[in-house]
């Protein structure tokens, strides 16, 4: 089932992630924290989308007993159409813009390396790149990670409910990033970069999406006053807990486990939000929304190469 209401949600996002940045590219300020705040909030948001919206194709996948394997291949073929053809023009076009050559760097950005689990290229002229390749990791990594669990539950004879062990395999995922994340010994001093944009690191954030889709029922159980104080509670927090992490006083705990979360609380309230508003805006904006959610991925990936043809052609 197609939700009008997440296309929509799909262009605020992106247009949250294009809009700070085109401000400071064209209108430099001396702090831009809380716009860059607000890009990592829409990434996030990002995140658990893609989660939410890959989940009953992935629980059908495992919950059936037969081509498992052909599926997922399917299943992988059919997300590389999908996000490979502009995000290989994208990188085209940051290459002739920014870099000039093929080296080491713009190999790292073709496979999906530049972030894998270390820190972005020092010439980081690909940065928006960070998200997509732990989206494509997670097309691998998370339905490997599963097959494995249902493999070992098969051995033990575990299996009862195919269901159950999708739910559970993708809550014993996130619990493992997390501890990976919390156990490495990373520096705090860069956050953004040593930790926030590493593949390894975040990858579970996919997998808040799929809990909230198999807990789908609730959200339209829970009042959308709730909902609404939520956001604005998580907001609250975010703000200040960035801040605190960016000035490096915050305990390790916030840094690498808390903050995330969080910020996957907020995604995951954002989504239930615009669900809960599905007939609305289906009825209200639907065109535009269409139009939205088919837009949403060019302009994340192409509004630094659009804003810096502009900017070098009108001299600003």
């Amino acid at each position: 089932m197609r939700f009008i209401s997440l296309d929509l949600l799909r262009f605020i996002a992106a247009a949250s992630v294009a809009i700070p940045h085109l401000v400071i590219y064209f209108f430099p300020l001396e702090n831009s924290v809380v716009l860059e705040i607000v890009t990592s909030l829409a990434v996030e948001i990002f995140f658990v989308l893609s989660g939410f919206v890959l989940s009953p194709f992935l629980a059908r996948i495992f919950e059936s007993t037969t081509d498992v394997g052909k599926n997922l291949c399917i299943f992988l073929v059919r997300r590389w159409m999908r996000t490979l053809p502009l995000y290989f023009l994208a990188l085209i076009s940051f290459i002739i813009l920014f870099s000039g050559k093929l080296d080491l760097t713009a190999l790292q950005y073709l496979l999906f390396l530049q972030n894998f689990y270390w820190s972005p290229p020092t010439f980081d002229y690909f940065m928006v790149s960070w998200s997509l390749a732990i989206e494509e990791w997670f097309y691998i990594l998370f339905p490997a990670f599963i097959a494995l669990i249902f493999k070992i539950c098969s051995t033990t004879r575990l299996i009862r409910h195919r269901s159950s062990v999708f739910l559970w395999g993708t809550i014993v995922f996130i619990l493992i990033i997390t501890l990976l994340r919390l156990a490495s010994d990373v520096p705090s001093e860069n956050w953004g970069f040593d930790v926030r944009r590493v593949v390894l690191f975040r990858i579970d954030s996919i997998g808040f999406g799929i809990l909230l889709y198999l807990f789908r029922a609730v959200i339209y159980k829970t009042p959308i006053s709730v909902i609404v104080a939520t956001i604005a509670a998580i907001l609250v927090y975010v703000f200040a807990g960035y801040g605190r992490i960016l000035a490096n006083t915050s305990h390790i705990i916030e840094s690498r486990v808390i903050i995330f979360f969080a910020t996957a609380v907020f995604s995951s309230a954002m989504l239930s939000l615009f669900l809960r508003l599905e007939d609305v805006i289906a009825g209200s904006v639907k065109n535009f929304s269409l139009w939205g959610g088919r837009v949403s991925y060019g302009i994340y990936l192409l509004h630094i190469p659009v804003a810096t043809a502009v900017g070098e052609g009108t001299d600003l």
